[in-house]
């Protein structure tokens, strides 16, 4: 298939849905990507609470146990081969581009970036591994660029030895805004790099406190422009927002007790697990300042502002269907549209061919 950018630009659409894979306890997917819609400020919908309702599309063609990594401007960063080939897609409009291969082969997170002052859909693909050098760790970016259809290298920056080796949950370990990519690296620190190369790599502090290191209570993401940190500290979630001088200001506080009674209001008339169980954030909603958590076998979003809860999600088969869900989410907010904006600037032949299918 091929693929070519329009001259259209990719201004995003206010976000409909979710992909979401559940992930087993190593944050690898167990189930292929499936997409809800979301309707958040409105009831929810019947059929959220119906498993027989998703919009399951096998997304590479041929490859069927593939890992979403990001999404933006309706489109998807996602991998395949135990996270060595990168692919480029946009589901609604049924297209695929494989990127040229790496020169690592590991990986530990990644985000695309669409350049807001090109007139074409021109786009950069960031990927960031783990290293180590004379013993000592670091962090790696090669970064792909969809105008000359290649990567090339950013310096490293070196890691504490208190550095997590398990990546954090995709939709949560990279964030992009004012110029930067932000990555979730450390228990206490950010790293990062500068989206066009001009300014050295740095790390930023967290609003961090003596909480041992878990991926599992910490989320990053953009809300608003906005870079925002949510971080489960004992029976209260914070979410902190990055200022301009890299410093932080809370935004939001809430207590998980309080999130748990909202849930028995949102789920109703369905039955809600007591004493609760597994609770984790899981990212955030990127038009407004929405948190996705996982509840036991639901995904909801919390609109933190209004504090208005939405059940988007319910695994069948979990605890009302004879036995407790044991899983993990791992959720991407989407907007669908049919940009084409997928393949490098001159088209080529590492399109992937037709044969997807969504219904929106």
């Amino acid at each position: 298939m091929a693929t070519t950018s329009t001259s259209t630009t990719t201004t995003p659409k206010k976000i409909e849905g979710f992909y979401y894979q559940i992930l087993d306890s190593s944050m690898k997917p167990q189930s292929a990507p499936l997409y809800m819609p979301m309707t958040l400020h409105k009831p929810p919908r019947a059929h959220h609470n119906n498993n027989n309702n998703n919009y399951s599309v096998q997304i590479v063609p041929g490859f069927p146990n593939i890992e979403i990594h990001y999404s933006s401007h309706c489109v998807l960063l996602v991998s395949a081969r135990n996270r060595a080939d990168l692919y480029v897609c946009n589901p609604c409009a049924a297209q695929c581009w494989s990127l040229p291969a790496r020169e690592s082969r590991s990986l530990f997170a990644t985000a695309i970036d669409f350049d807001a002052s090109a007139t074409t859909n021109a786009y950069r693909v960031f990927a960031f591994s783990k290293v180590f050098i004379m013993g000592q760790p670091l962090i790696a970016a090669e970064v792909y660029c969809s105008v000359t259809d290649a990567w090339t290298k950013r310096s490293p920056i070196a890691l504490t030895r208190e550095a997590t080796t398990q990546p954090p949950p995709p939709a949560s370990a990279v964030a992009k805004a004012n110029g930067g990519m932000y990555v979730m690296a450390e228990r206490d620190r950010l790293m990062r790099f500068d989206v066009e190369g001009s300014a050295p790599t740095r790390a930023v502090r967290l609003p961090t406190t003596g909480e041992p290191w878990r991926v599992d209570t910490r989320c990053l993401g953009v809300s608003e422009g906005m870079i925002l940190y949510g971080f489960l500290d004992g029976f209260l979630f914070r979410v902190w927002e990055l200022q301009s001088d890299e410093g932080w200001k809370m935004r939001h506080s809430v207590t998980v007790q309080w999130l748990w009674g909202k849930l028995r209001e949102a789920a109703m008339p369905t039955r809600v697990r007591t004493p609760p169980g597994v609770f984790a954030p899981l990212g955030f909603h990127g038009d407004v300042e929405g948190v996705f958590f996982q509840m036991d076998e639901r995904v909801v979003v919390l609109e933190m502002k209004t504090k208005e809860m939405e059940v988007v999600y319910r695994k069948v088969g979990g605890m009302e269907g004879g036995g407790e869900f044991r899983g993990s989410f791992s959720v991407f907010s989407y907007s669908p549209c049919k940009c084409g904006a997928v393949g490098a600037e001159g088209g080529g032949s590492r399109g992937v061919d037709d044969g997807l299918e969504l219904k929106l």
